[in-house]
């Protein structure tokens, strides 16, 4: 590093350290409580009608850190808070100017500046690759991300990973799993929604006096019963009843101090180190969420505590009960490998699953192996990996081979295991899984699937680098897995009600990790993308001008209607894509027939562009009046990138029996030099109902031997002109074929 940026970043770090000391002291001189509920209502207000963090201002996003950053400074130093000594009002504004100011300062000046050039210099190996800088840079910045799940989700893992521990924290706080999520059911009403309902309740109130005195003389004694009334209701709204952990919750006072830290408890922020009270470091309040002021516990902090409880209660067992914490893992472990297990149930409804599976490793019978879940849904493998450890808390800037480790122990490590069993799956035409005292599980052929995904499915939500794990140039990984946190996971499970819809995402989805331009910071991004271009990986590769893509604002929509789902009272619409009436119902009869291979079809159906897709819905459509009318069958054809022959099965019609099919569609393969093409058989009723589907892949050598045949036979001709005679019309040369191809008559059926 050169004098001039030593110097540079000497400077910057010593005004922010300053900045920092300012903040302490100011803190100091508050009313603890006061200065609290003061930040935590300034807080309060951003959040009020924003559902996408994409509503935020720069600003507001700042003022969303104050409360964690004021109660993390109250905890680590001394109080010296006086009555009447300063002007606290001018002291709060102070103090939230100033932490603005402190972020403002780290995010965007010290850190892109000086820091980077302090860490190249400090750290040789970071100068030889750019992408660990700009990894750093990434993780840093979202070190100051919060809200890991959407409200509606918030207590949905607690729900599954933590009752395993019941007997633990009966022995220690003398409640249940159960109690627990209830008290916090209950704060994250309180911390939310009561203020609202309480203002609304306030409003009412007052418009119900407006009303009343307009139509009494006596003013008075209403204006004195509207002061009356309106006093609960307003302590309510701004109060600290709100925030008062005991009586919210009703949790006893050993739970809830072990999760509590007083007025200058915990001074290892403020301790002898370089970034000494930055609110780059791990705040206490992620490790203790609640604050004590006068022996009463009080939560001010909504994402502190919902993002972090299940690890807090983890290192708060973990201190009280050392001995636990081989056990807690083991649990742990099981606990999300059932819940992963359980969701992917939900998506794929009827599917095979296979948990905790072991299998002989490749010419070394003696050493077994083991996979944590194996799906199999129709001709679709799913082999996942669940990583239960926790990524590391510890800031990038001080530490950023801690972040490394971490993704290598959860996503390359699973990655590696993934790939070791789809090797081991492909071994042989078909393999036995074992159960860990080497009983026989089931068998897997390898040839019945058609889609294979593997997945990496971790229990912290790390989603910055888990969303782009394949573009991370250290990881080194081998099998395609789709990294996500098991958050993400159960919004796929809200979010997606149709199994082959959700399959079709995963093929994309799979697209987009072998996309280089597609580089996404967020997993619900990937659905966003999906929802708004289909196949867009495609998009991507039509930015031809650009290395890498980083698409922002697709999840917009996502954000707003999972948002709302927290609040009955609100207007919630999904995101969907625009399905052509005829597909869908296509699509949703496969959902719950027991086809084989339906997915191939599905996919077929939905990997078509907006218009072949409207086209296709629209064709059949028309041919189910047009064959009426013309009481024959009439097949819809395609031809080019998308390939298809459609016949519509209706009663009281001529019907093409299968060989007649057969000749039509190898016809069309033979004569255009196709490489494939979907033979797809409708089944209507008279309400024009579908009721049936049968569909056939077909390819040239399926039928090499009676190639010579298909191409000198006149059946199609046959068939057309039945048709002809049927509607007594005579088709006119230039008039598009009555097959559906799109092609000129005499350039089509009238040649064969």
């Amino acid at each position: 590093m050169s004098d001039i940026h030593k110097a540079n970043y000497l400077d910057e770090k010593s005004e922010i350290d300053a900045l920092v000391l300012k903040i302490k002291k100011n803190i100091s001189l508050c009313n603890p409580l006061d200065l609290m509920n003061c930040s935590y209502l300034h807080t309060f207000m951003t959040h009020v009608n924003k559902f996408s963090e994409l509503d935020y201002t720069s600003d507001e996003n700042m003022i969303g850190r104050t409360t964690e950053y004021i109660q993390s400074v109250l905890v680590s130093s001394e109080n010296h808070f006086k009555q009447g000594l300063n002007d606290q009002n001018v002291l709060f504004n102070t103090i939230l100017a100033d932490i603005k100011e402190l972020y403002e300062k780290i995010m965007h000046s010290w850190f892109f500046s000086s820091c980077n050039k302090y860490l190249i210099k400090s750290n040789p190996d970071i100068a030889a690759d750019i992408n660990v800088l700009q990894f750093i840079v990434e993780m840093q910045l979202v070190s100051f991300v919060r809200g890991y799940r959407y409200q509606f989700l918030q207590l949905e893992h607690l729900r599954n990973l933590l009752p395993s521990h019941n007997p633990v924290l009966r022995a220690l706080f003398d409640m249940s799993a159960e109690d627990i999520i209830s008290g916090l059911e209950k704060l994250q009403y309180s911390l939310g929604q009561a203020r609202l309902d309480a203002k609304n309740s306030l409003n009412e109130l007052y418009d119900g006096y407006v009303k009343a005195i307009a139509q009494d003389e006596n003013k008075e004694a209403y204006i004195s019963r509207i002061h009356c009334d309106a006093l609960p209701v307003f302590e309510k709204v701004i109060g600290i009843s709100r925030n008062n952990v005991t009586s919210v919750t009703g949790w006893n006072d050993k739970f809830i101090n072990a999760l509590s830290l007083s007025l200058n408890e915990d001074n290892s922020f403020f301790s002898d180190k370089e970034f000494s009270g930055w609110p780059l470091l791990e705040l206490p309040v992620h490790k203790k969420p609640f604050i004590k002021i006068e022996n009463i516990s009080y939560c001010f902090e909504y994402y502190s505590l919902f993002d972090h409880i299940y690890r807090i209660i983890q290192k708060t067992i973990k201190e009280l009960k050392p001995d636990y914490e081989d056990k807690w893992a083991k649990l742990q472990q099981d606990a999300s490998e059932t819940m992963v297990e359980n969701i992917f149930k939900k998506l794929l409804p009827g599917c095979i699953t296979y948990r905790s599976n072991y299998y002989p490793r490749k010419e070394r019978q003696k050493n077994w192996v083991e996979n944590d879940l194996i799906v199999l849904y129709d001709n679709t493998l799913i082999i996942a990996e669940v990583k239960a450890g926790s990524y590391t808390h510890i800031p990038a800037v001080l530490d950023y081979r801690s972040h490394i480790d971490s993704l290598k122990n959860l996503i390359e490590k699973a990655d590696h295991q993934c790939d070791r069993t789809l090797q081991y799956i492909n071994s042989e035409k078909e393999v036995a899984i074992y159960s860990k005292d080497k009983k026989l599980k089931g068998h897997i052929k390898n040839a019945d699937y058609t889609y294979i995904y593997t997945f990496s499915v971790t229990v912290d939500n790390f989603n910055e680098s888990a969303t782009k794990a394949e573009k991370l140039t250290f990881l080194k990984l081998k099998s395609n897995s789709i990294s996500l946190s098991v958050d993400d996971l159960m919004v796929y499970a809200e979010y997606f009600t149709s199994p082959l819809y959700f399959l079709h995402f995963l093929e994309q989805r799979k697209l987009a990790i072998q996309t280089p331009k597609i580089a996404l910071s967020d997993e619900l991004d990937h659905l966003g993308l999906y929802i708004e271009h289909n196949v867009y990986s495609l998009k991507a590769k039509s930015l031809s001008q650009y290395d890498k893509v980083t698409f922002t604002g697709y999840r917009y929509k996502l954000d707003n209607y999972f948002n709302r789902l927290c609040d009955s009272s609100l207007d919630s619409k999904k995101p969907q894509q625009p399905i052509p009436k005829m597909i869908k119902n296509i699509v949703d009869f496969l959902d719950t027939a027991k086809i084989p291979n339906r997915s191939y079809l599905s996919n077929f159906l939905l990997n078509m562009h907006s218009e072949a897709r409207n086209e296709f819905s629209t064709y059949l459509e028309k041919s189910l009046v047009h064959q009426k009318e013309k009481k024959c069958m009439m097949p819809v054809s395609a031809f080019g990138d998308v390939r298809y022959c459609v016949f519509i099965h209706q009663s009281d019609i001529a019907q093409m029996n299968f060989s007649e099919k057969k000749t039509y569609v190898y016809s069309k393969i033979l004569k255009n030099k196709e490489k494939n093409r979907v033979w797809l058989d409708l089944f209507f009723d008279v309400g024009d109902n579908l009721f049936n589907i049968n569909f056939y892949v077909c390819k040239p050598e399926d039928v090499e031997n009676d190639k010579d045949k298909l191409l000198s036979c006149d059946e199609t001709s046959n068939i057309i002109n039945s048709c002809h005679k049927q509607t007594r019309k005579k088709i006119a040369p230039n008039k598009p074929c009555p097959c559906g191809s799109g092609k000129k008559y005499k350039k089509c059926c009238r040649r064969l």
